[in-house]
Parts: C-alpha cells; structure tokens; sequence
C-alpha cells in the first residue's frame, strides 16, 4: 500500500526515489530490499504499475490509473494467488 500511495501523489517516480521512500516502511524485514522488490513484482503482476526503463540504470515507476476498469475480479483473484508471498503470509495460502 506504502508504495501505491507514493505512485499516486505523482505521476511517475524514479525507481532509487521509490526505494528511498519506502524503505522506512520496511525496518521490520529482515531483507528490506528483496521484500521491496518482492512487492513490486506483485505490483507488475496485478498490472497496477508500470515500469520503463529510461537510460543506463535508470527507470522511471508509475500507476496505470485504468488498472481497476482493466482486470476483472476473478482475474485479479487468480494473479493474487499465484503471486510470491513473504514468509509470514504463508498462513494466508
């Protein structure tokens, strides 16, 4: 949700920002930066973010805002269930 919420006060966010921004909202993890990359995975899976790469290390983030009018609720569902999960989700399965 952290990084929804970042994606949706602009309208692109370059990546080492984003990971600036969010990694506070991860101290409780003990790997942060896969557990962020974990969730941007998700994120791409579900279609809700976009991600372009725009030179030499550098890729600029985004909100597909027609996300919602674009996935069906069965289809978001079965993305959900196929996605990584941290460990302490496991119960969630």
């Amino acid at each position: 949700m952290k990084i929804l919420n970042l994606l949706l006060e602009v309208d692109k966010m370059d990546w080492f920002e984003l990971l600036d921004k969010t990694i506070p909202a991860y101290t409780d993890v003990k790997k942060s930066g896969v557990a962020i990359q974990r969730d941007i995975q998700a994120l791409l899976m579900l279609e809700a973010i976009q991600i372009k790469k725009v030179g030499e290390k550098k890729w600029i983030l985004s909100v597909r805002l027609d996300w919602p009018a674009r996935i069906t609720e069965a289809a978001f569902f079965e993305r959900v269930k196929n996605m990584p999960t941290a460990k302490t989700t496991n119960f969630l399965r």
